[in-house]
């Protein structure tokens, strides 16, 4: 019988699949060019300059990478795309590819996220209503300092 966890990551990875599978399948041909982004504040908030950035080198960019969110080991997110950055990616056609994270990569709560399925389904629910609502491209997910036994 399959573990919660691994049951748990078999989902996880599902979801990020179905994602890179269908930019795949989008771009086939076509490598896209992804910029990475940090905000300048406690806010996620993106300073002027760093969207002038952006809006000068659009042409070179297809998807702007934001590390914006942040997940707890009780499975809720928190963070939000900053309406500036999501104006300009829709303005010069962009596509919006946030960052989730582990709470502060701490590894002993993400290791209790990762032994509560019911959390787990918590927090792949919410990525998902976080892709439909902001109209995200997808996510990416930078969970470190991750136990290996999970």
């Amino acid at each position: 019988m399959e573990s919660a966890i691994l049951i748990t990551m078999k989902k996880i990875i599902a979801v990020g699949l179905s994602a890179l599978l269908f930019s795949f399948s989008v771009s086939a041909n076509h490598l896209e060019k992804i910029f990475y982004i940090t905000p300048d504040n406690s806010a996620a908030l993106f300073s002027d300059a760093q969207l002038q950035k952006i809006k000068i080198n659009a042409k070179s960019i297809d998807i702007i990478a934001p590390q914006i969110f942040e997940l707890s080991e009780n499975g809720t997110i928190s963070g939000s795309v900053d309406p500036k950055l999501q104006a300009l990616t829709k303005a010069e056609n962009l596509k919006l590819m946030p960052l989730i994270v582990n709470d502060n990569f701490r590894k002993k709560r993400f290791h209790l996220l990762l032994r509560d399925p019911a959390e787990e389904e918590k927090a792949i629910a919410e990525m998902l209503a976080l892709c439909q609502k902001d109209h995200l491209y997808g996510l990416q997910f930078d969970f470190e300092h991750v136990e290996s036994t999970d």
